[in-house]
């Protein structure tokens, strides 16, 4: 049996990049980088895609809830009016464009907080017409 022989120095060395590479060079906090440097789990995986629909007077999204973090709503006006989606709540105001039929926009939404939101239509009185509803960020760590 054969052993391949290496300079003591030389092992040392692999070793401890070894060690560096694997456990991180130094806490974040000593390397300079802020806690915004830091990729976040939903930025790694993108966020969550929510494709929905605008029409007289109501808004289709796939589900009502998901996890705090990023959500992209992507709409298509199937309407005869023009429509948007908006959603505000904790801090939160987004909204896409006026949308004309047939025109699709997004959104994307940065939900920091667990909580509910209102996603409504903000034209002239089709929120209180019924173009309104509910999303709720949860919390990923009370989750079953």
């Amino acid at each position: 049996m054969r052993f391949l022989l290496i300079p003591r120095s030389l092992a040392a060395l692999l070793f401890l990049l070894s060690v560096l590479f694997t456990c991180g060079l130094a806490p974040v906090g000593a390397r300079g980088l802020a806690a915004d440097d830091v990729a976040r789990a939903d930025d790694v995986a993108g966020p969550l895609l929510l494709e929905g629909t605008l029409s007289e007077y109501f808004i289709y999204l796939p589900q009502p809830s998901g996890p705090a973090g990023t959500v992209r709503f992507v709409v298509q006006n199937i309407g005869q009016r023009r429509h948007n989606l908006r959603v505000v709540g904790n801090g939160v105001d987004r909204a896409t464009p006026d949308l004309r039929p047939g025109q699709s926009g997004e959104v994307e939404v940065l939900f920091a907080d667990p909580g509910p939101y209102t996603v409504y239509c903000d034209l002239a009185d089709h929120a209180d017409r019924g173009m309104t509803t509910a999303f709720v960020a949860e919390d990923p760590f009370t989750q079953p």
